[in-house]
């Protein structure tokens, strides 16, 4: 059972996920998230993310915040960013706790895990890492854009026929590394069928995709690697 605890509910999802394979939902919105939600564009990591009030990425992100279920969970900003996190809280009625579960102190543990997955899995994440490798064995690749919110909003076909590929498996641990376009085909899928685990593991792939570590919590010695996150 989720505690909205940083090294609780870590060790709970990490077993259910990976020990256990029970079919669950982890998707994680950020500060980054926040904005696009309210219709604010954002500066992500490498680039400027445009939108617009009522544009189709902000009315399908705000619709993903609707799942009341038990295997469903959403990973919201910590207090670290209070607006953000305030906001989570009162518009998100589902399971909640914090969305940096894997990385900062939980990196090291987190690092491990993926290192040692044993099974297949299917990959959603940036093109960049389309000649890399993964530390794990990828049955299936689907690679999307840096600028995943202009390509959401001008590529609706694609997109449906992205969720319909990815809703063929059954049983299958689905990795998701796609920024805010994770959160709304986690939510598209899950809702097509529940039957595989959807996980958004962010920026824990960016030194395979990138080649390069892009967040402070990758640094051992840095104050983020040793950060554990408030709800």
């Amino acid at each position: 059972m989720l505690k909205q605890d940083f090294t609780d509910d870590f060790l709970y999802l990490v077993e259910k996920i990976f020990a256990n394979k029970e079919n669950t939902v982890f998707t994680r919105l950020n500060e980054g998230e926040y904005w696009l939600l309210i219709g604010n564009n954002f500066v992500g990591a490498g680039g400027l993310w445009r939108t617009r009030p009522n544009s189709r990425l902000q009315k399908d992100l705000l619709n993903s915040l609707d799942v009341v279920d038990d295997s469903f969970v959403y990973g919201i900003a910590s207090l670290q960013h209070p607006v953000a996190n305030q906001w989570y809280k009162e518009n998100i009625k589902g399971q909640k706790t914090l969305a940096t579960l894997f990385v900062n102190a939980n990196w090291k543990h987190f690092k491990e895990i993926i290192t040692n997955i044993k099974e297949e899995v299917v990959l959603v994440a940036n093109e960049k890492g389309k000649d890399n490798e993964y530390p794990f064995k990828v049955k299936n690749y689907f690679w999307v854009p840096f600028d995943c919110v202009k390509y959401y909003e001008e590529n609706e076909k694609e997109i449906n026929k992205l969720v319909n590929r990815l809703t063929r498996y059954k049983n299958r641990l689905i990795l998701f590394s796609a920024w805010p376009l994770a959160n709304i085909l986690i939510y598209k899928c899950w809702k097509k069928n529940p039957n595989n685990r959807y996980i958004d593991v962010g920026s824990t792939l960016d030194p395979r995709i990138h080649w390069e570590p892009s967040r402070q919590y990758f640094f051992t010695n840095s104050k983020t690697a040793r950060q554990k996150d408030i709800f």
